[in-house]
């Protein structure tokens, strides 16, 4: 992890054996505490996930998850700061505080990808301040306004160039980053989407850069629903690709696409790595196993 401090590359990494990560972008101008902005996707640390009723499902972790609250996550983040002004200090321009005021000083911005307990969990998500804001697909937006917790939560649009573009996204989002949503119009629910994180770390240089993008699609997504996109304007070039393996059925219905769509998805958008996710095993109890495949 220090080796990579020293690359003004996002750093990605995966904080449960299910699909919780953590996305960490270089400041372009570092503000005076961060060196890092950092964006938490589908956090879900502890408690029990429940699929539309508790005696229908309920799962929980198999594998301990390396990170077990947001106390915990927020005291890593101070960590690798203070390791920054240490031992990396051509990148830092002052010392953080580790122990700053407030619930998570060092978490940013957070993103949901689907309304589901594993990717929206209430009781990992309470544990965060009220001012941090939230980034979610409808659905799972609309389920976290019903809290009355956050002050700020945006819903996720979808991506349909050249109407939009990924640079249409408005503050508390730094005007380097963007997300928009992938979505087919066959999946009436949704389940085989996708969030397009876009960036561009060099937007204020004169010789102007293809934004790059982290496609990530816990279930899966078919690739026809990605050729636009080629269409964007500005171009996004993908850069990594964040798709499960493991193929899932829940009534004969597929819910996990697994990994040959997950290849049809690489090839087709050319993206330049593919990380595994949603994979792990978890205890699940009740109705549900009954019903998988």
């Amino acid at each position: 992890m220090e080796k990579n401090l020293h690359s003004p590359r996002p750093i990605l990494t995966h904080l449960n054996g299910d699909t919780s990560w953590l996305l960490q972008f270089p400041w372009p101008q570092h503000p005076l505490s961060h060196t890092y902005y950092n964006l938490l996707i589908d956090p879900w640390f502890k408690g029990v996930q429940i699929d539309y009723f508790s005696w229908f499902s309920r799962q929980r972790h198999a594998v301990r998850p390396a990170v077990e609250s947001i106390e915990d996550l927020n005291n890593y983040l101070a960590d690798i700061e203070n390791i920054i002004h240490e031992r990396c200090s051509p990148l830092a321009h002052s010392r953080p505080d580790a122990m700053a005021k407030g619930k998570n000083p060092y978490i940013d911005a957070i993103l949901i990808s689907h309304e589901f307990t594993d990717h929206c969990n209430e009781h990992t998500l309470r544990e965060l301040d009220v001012s941090t804001p939230i980034f979610a697909t409808k659905a799972a937006a609309t389920i976290i306004r019903r809290w009355h917790h956050f002050t700020t939560v945006q819903d996720i649009s979808n991506f349909a160039p050249p109407d939009r573009d990924w640079t249409d996204f408005s503050p508390p989002l730094p005007k380097w980053l963007g997300f928009a949503r992938l979505v087919s119009s066959l999946d009436i629910g949704h389940i085989h989407s996708a969030v397009m994180i876009c960036y561009n770390l060099q937007h204020d240089s004169e010789v102007k850069q293809p934004a790059e993008a982290i496609i990530y699609t816990p279930h899966g997504i078919k690739a026809d629903s990605l050729s636009q996109i080629s269409q964007a304007t500005p171009s996004i070039r993908p850069l990594v690709l964040i798709h499960g393996l493991h193929e899932v059925f829940i009534c004969g219905q597929q819910v996990n696409l697994g990994a040959v769509n997950g290849l049809e998805v690489q090839r087709s958008t050319g993206a330049k790595y593919w990380i595994t996710t949603h994979d792990v095993r978890k205890i699940l109890t009740h109705i549900l196993p009954n019903f998988l495949a």
